[in-house]
């Protein structure tokens, strides 16, 4: 552990060693700028931006010695065809040469549709001889933001359908290859999604690449995550990581958003966090005006709080139908936050559940980690997307499973399992296919349910993702019923299961003009009784609270109350730790939540908080007996941790 390194606290695995391809570069004294931040020692940069004409500079900081031969610097654009559109000789002046450039009828960077890039050559030279050069790519593009309509690209609606992806993948941790970041945005772009978040830390230079040339809008982030450092409350790590982030990428046209801060009020006093993330906008704002600084803020924090007018748009991470409530309250927040007066363009940059593929249910429920509550979950949560278009974009959390060493539940542990697809990548599950039946154009059916393979009763019923006119559905070889698809989804009842044997099921896609574009088969058998091997062994993901409390009585709690200059449950768990008759109180009831790894990002919330967050849970009468040992400690500027104070 660094304190002074971010990241520093967060629900993944943090991996290290030299896990990316490292370089040995020998040049010349004179030279295109090696020691700027690792920038590519290139700077394209927009100016005036329309579709019939882009102005721009480019800038190429040179190193030399004082007393050194002079240099000049020569740039040439070539268009995305390979052909030369514009030219220009500079003299090296100073640190470096400065070209001014204007296209005309320039061939626009339009995301998928048309992720155009153009190259820049720079070559630096002493005379005749060529000394260095540099040979660079980039996109032109304008990426905006509003209120009420989303989402905009050069001017016109570009709604983002996005996934975040951590980087990790089983059997080689961080230390992944080009083909193995060439498979995540070759399933990213099966599905359809036209947006990925970088999540949470900065990626590698080749997987960048791979989004300019496919046309990915890219949100790119800091680790400034979970807590700010105890030994740099100023920022310095994450202002040094966030100005290494924006030079090394500058040009990249798939990078529309800077990630200045995820849930960063988990576990950080509300002044830090507002004065360091006003701080990297700043900088962000100086160093590239024409990109959209971000932030992800925990789906807790207040929807007026001062930290979301800091950047110039915002995300909430929110987990409604997961950890707290229902999906349905979801479309409900959304409404409320956008109906406000004053609020920033919104975004959801995290949402997910739970699914593995070995649970199963007839009966999917909340929590109960199925492969089919996943599927619903999505199907909900999509469904309430589509009734606000002012949303700028979503991300689904998360595209692939990542380790988490924090995590014990699913009946797995050290893993995060919201991935629509395995952490090995070998397993699309069914939720995977009903966001590709509504965001690619590719022709598609999927019968849900496959890995549910043995069913109990004498008939079962099957849900199909598809994106076709009209499905077919075979039993056994023989056609048997006939369905027209509703928002992606068509479910077939009552279909008979053998006594003996297989039950084999096969669905035919048709177009809008009968032709038959795809199918998908399945298998089932029947049994006796519901097979117990279906079912997960822990079905609450915060099940270790459980452990806080043993036999608590469920009945009436007196009213709680707050003296002035006291603490109370309303406190953060981890300011009632910083006294020790407040640790004590934690420590006698906590139990072996104390011990928990989850305990250290518990201690962002208040013992109140966590009542509210899980209903039912923690009964009222326990949380009155916290409260009422907790109100006896006094409230001091500064806290004695002596032994018997």
């Amino acid at each position: 552990h660094r304190e002074d390194i971010y990241p520093l606290m967060a629900d993944f695995a943090f991996m290290g060693g030299l896990y990316r391809p490292a370089w040995f570069i020998e040049a010349e004294t004179s030279r295109i700028s090696l020691d700027d931040y690792g920038s590519e020692g290139v700077y394209v940069r927009q100016g005036k931006f329309s579709r019939n004409r882009v102005d721009f500079e480019v800038e190429v900081p040179v190193t030399r010695p004082a007393d050194g031969p002079g240099l000049s610097c020569r740039c040439r654009i070539l268009s995305p065809e390979g052909e030369t559109v514009l030219k220009e000789k500079r003299t090296v002046k100073g640190d470096g040469a400065l070209f001014a450039f204007s296209l005309e009828k320039p061939r626009l960077w339009e995301g998928r549709p048309d992720p155009a890039l153009y190259t820049v050559e720079i070559s630096l030279r002493e005379g005749k001889r060529e000394i260095d050069s540099r040979r660079v790519t980039t996109g032109f593009r304008r990426p905006r933001v509003s209120r009420k309509r989303g989402f905009f690209l050069n001017g016109r609606p570009y709604p983002l359908r996005g996934v975040s992806r951590h980087q990790d993948r089983d059997g080689r941790g961080w230390a992944v290859t080009e083909e193995d970041e060439a498979e995540d945005l070759a399933l990213i772009g099966e599905m359809g999604a036209n947006a990925v978040r970088l999540a949470h830390y900065q990626h590698s230079r080749s997987f960048y690449d791979r989004c300019d040339g496919e046309g990915f809008l890219v949100w790119a982030e800091i680790p400034y995550i979970s807590r700010t450092s105890r030994e740099d409350r100023r920022g310095t790590n994450a202002l040094s990581q966030l100005e290494e982030l924006i030079r090394q990428n500058y040009n990249r046209p798939s990078i529309c958003f800077w990630g200045l801060q995820n849930e960063i009020t988990i576990g950080t006093k509300k002044e830090w966090a507002e004065k360091i993330t006003l701080k990297l906008h700043r900088l962000a704002k100086k160093l590239d005006p024409v990109r959209l600084t971000a932030q992800a803020q925990v789906g807790h924090y207040p929807d007026g709080g001062p930290l979301n007018g800091v950047t110039d748009c915002l995300g909430y991470n929110k987990y409604y139908g997961w950890y707290y409530g229902e999906v349905s309250d979801l479309d409900r927040w959304i409404g409320e936050f956008t109906s406000r007066k004053k609020h920033p363009p919104l975004g959801i940059t995290e949402y997910g559940a739970e699914g593995l593929t070995a649970w199963h249910s007839d009966r999917p429920r909340k929590e109960d980690y199925t492969e089919e509550y996943l599927s619903r979950y999505h199907e909900e949560t999509l469904a309430v997307f589509r009734r606000h278009p002012e949303l700028w974009g979503t991300f689904v959390w998360n595209m692939f499973d990542f380790a988490s060493p924090l995590r014990d539940e699913g009946g797995v542990k050290g893993m995060n399992n919201k991935g629509l697809v395995s952490y090995d990548r070998k397993v699309k599950k069914d939720a995977f296919y009903w966001y590709k039946a509504h965001w690619s154009d590719e022709p598609m059916v999927h019968i849900t349910g496959k890995r549910y393979r043995r069913r109990r009763g004498r008939y079962m019923e099957a849900a199909v993702y598809s994106n076709q006119e009209t499905l077919i559905l075979e039993v056994n070889g023989r056609e048997r019923d006939r369905a027209h698809p509703r928002e992606g989804k068509a479910v077939f009842s009552r279909i008979p299961l053998k006594g003996r044997g297989i039950t084999a099921l096969t669905v035919r896609g048709r177009d809008g003009v009968g032709r038959e574009t795809c199918s998908d088969r399945a298998s089932f058998v029947r049994v006796r009784r519901a097979d117990p091997s279906y079912v997960c062994p822990e079905k609450d993901p915060f099940h270790f609270l459980k452990n806080w409390f043993e036999e608590e009585p469920q009945g009436e709690a007196p009213p709680l109350e707050f003296p002035e200059g006291f603490l109370s449950v309303r406190e953060k768990i981890r300011l009632i730790l910083k006294y020790p008759a407040g640790e004590e109180i934690i420590r006698k009831y906590a139990g072996p939540l104390y011990d928990h790894p989850m305990f250290s990002m518990v201690k962002g919330f208040s013992p109140e908080k966590l009542t509210e967050l899980r209903p039912g849970v923690v009964p009222p009468s326990f949380l009155a007996r916290v409260n009422g040992e907790l109100i006896l400690i006094k409230k001091v500027d500064r806290i004695d941790k002596t032994p018997g104070s």
